[in-house]
């Protein structure tokens, strides 16, 4: 009885790692395809296309700017996850005893979050005090501005009109005119 037991736990981890196996390989299927994709596009490019992307790849003020707003879509992304973990802990704390594992599972991720986007503020702060560098030397677009610098205490506020929400300076499509809805009260 013992050993037709342990037989059966031992297929089943058997089919466990076979699953496992498989998925393993699958990413490697995806990984494959996202290169011949890049490659075909690449490849639709051309030479002028081409010389463009190397020359856009070179400009130090374009990949600070990209590199800023990835950093500032993080710094998004964790405030907003930061904020859904504390409604979750304020109603935590009108819901029974039971749930204390609950609730303090909730504070310690809470925490443990805090740090990582003050680390991510700074990053891109020190990004933007670069783009000022690099605008003050000449070096940006003409008409570039610089984006506005998060500061580290309203960073958890999370007021609407904070400026972590501007992207002033970092999406410059409209050749240095704000944004529409900034500018103009009908829209």
């Amino acid at each position: 009885m013992a050993t037709q037991k342990s037989l059966e736990n031992y297929e089943s981890r058997l089919e466990e790692l076979e699953k496992d196996l498989l998925h393993g390989a699958s990413d490697q299927q995806w990984i494959r395809c996202f290169k011949q994709a890049l490659q075909k596009q690449k490849a639709t490019l051309g030479v002028n296309g081409l010389a463009d992307l190397a020359i856009l790849q070179s400009n130090s003020y374009l990949q600070l700017c990209v590199h800023a707003l990835a950093i500032k879509t993080q710094i998004q992304d964790h405030l907003c996850q930061r904020k859904f973990e504390l409604e979750r802990l304020e109603c935590s704390y009108r819901q029974t005893v039971s749930e204390q594992r609950l609730q303090n599972h909730t504070e310690t991720s809470v925490k443990q979050h805090e740090p990582g986007i003050v680390k991510l503020s700074t990053n891109y702060n020190n990004m933007c005090l670069q783009m000022v560098a690099l605008i003050q030397q000449g070096k940006a677009p003409q008409g570039s501005m610089a984006p506005v610098l998060i500061p580290r205490d309203a960073l958890f506020k999370l007021d609407v009109d904070d400026d972590i929400w501007q992207d002033a300076g970092l999406e410059d499509d409209t050749g240095g005119l704000p944004p529409a809805w900034l500018a103009d009260e009908k829209v």
